[in-house]
């Protein structure tokens, strides 16, 4: 039988439990995760028994932090990380439940980071990166839909251009967020600028990122100035990503291939990237036709009505 330690307090339980779980996550979400716990999980929870807090309590810091002017996304990682703790909490023994099962995430921010390129747009971006130091991650992003933390972290080694295939690998240290390897083909576009860029000798030197230590947080700039020189605005490098899991969708494909593709463990997760309109939704109705091969090679004679077709 668990045992369960009402008196254990929330500050000593969660510094040991992100610590013991640092091998789950990348070194910069290890720091980002505890710079949370210092900055808002301690002064807000104390040193409150771990078993006394409940949902109501978990609501009480949504409020906290909104009140403070945190964005949404913000609040929802930080809901992450809690939910880290206390569902390890529940794993050891330490509590009956997660206080953090009934409480919901925030809607998302209505930002640039939710944000597709039309076709046109990601033209005049690809345009005005040629040269710059984010040409590489502009391409790759656009072509990929990779993260762009997995952008940043490609190396050489996985890009396989003779089978046509990109490897966003799951490695110690560097683990991807559903802690898999997954792989993308390569798009002709694609190939035949990775092939200009000239192949270092270690295969470990990254593709996208042009400085060691690059993190997403040191593309805002760059790719703000990008987006002024594309004539564009009001989006983030995550757009890059949005763009290509809406034009994956128009070209046909289903949305669970959208998901392996862009590596979600969820359909859920998966619809947040796709920015259909009208537009779509009348070219998907145009394409509906219930006539058999067989009818629709038949010319009725003249005066005659043709049989109504079924579909197969």
């Amino acid at each position: 039988m668990p045992l369960f330690r009402k008196r254990e307090g929330f500050a000593d339980f969660a510094t040991t439990c992100l610590e013991a779980t640092r091998s789950d996550v990348s070194p910069a979400w290890q720091t980002i995760r505890l710079t949370y716990l210092r900055a808002h999980f301690l002064p807000f929870f104390a040193d409150a028994p771990l078993a006394r807090i409940g949902p109501e309590r978990i609501e009480a810091y949504k409020a906290h932090r909104l009140e403070e002017g945190a964005r949404h996304s913000t609040v929802n990682k930080e809901l992450a990380v809690l939910s880290t703790v206390f569902r390890k909490a529940f794993e050891w023994g330490r509590i009956r439940c997660s206080p953090l099962s009934g409480v919901r995430r925030l809607p998302r921010d209505r930002d640039g980071s939710g944000r597709a390129f039309d076709a046109e747009e990601a033209s005049r971006l690809l345009v005005a990166a040629r040269g710059e130091p984010l040409e590489a991650f502009v391409r790759i992003s656009l072509y990929t839909g990779m993260r762009p933390g997995e952008v940043l972290r490609l190396r050489w080694r996985d890009v396989q251009i003779s089978d046509g295939l990109i490897a966003v690998s799951h490695e110690p240290g560097h683990p991807t967020k559903t802690r898999r390897t997954r792989f993308v083909p390569i798009h002709p576009d694609l190939e035949g600028y990775l092939r200009r860029l000239p192949r270092p000798i270690d295969s470990s030197t990254p593709v996208a990122a042009w400085r060691t230590g690059l993190e997403s947080r040191d593309l805002r700039r760059p790719f703000r100035r990008l987006l002024e020189k594309a004539g564009l605005d009001g989006a983030t490098p995550y757009a890059l990503r949005h763009t290509f899991a809406t034009m994956v969708l128009r070209t046909g494909a289903s949305i669970m291939h959208l998901q392996a593709l862009l590596g979600h463990r969820s359909l859920e997760a998966t619809r947040h990237y796709v920015h259909l309109g009208m537009t779509d939704h009348r070219r998907s109705i145009g394409r509906l036709d219930f006539q058999s091969p067989t009818r629709r090679a038949v010319v009725p004679k003249a005066g005659v009505e043709p049989a109504p077709g079924f579909p197969d």
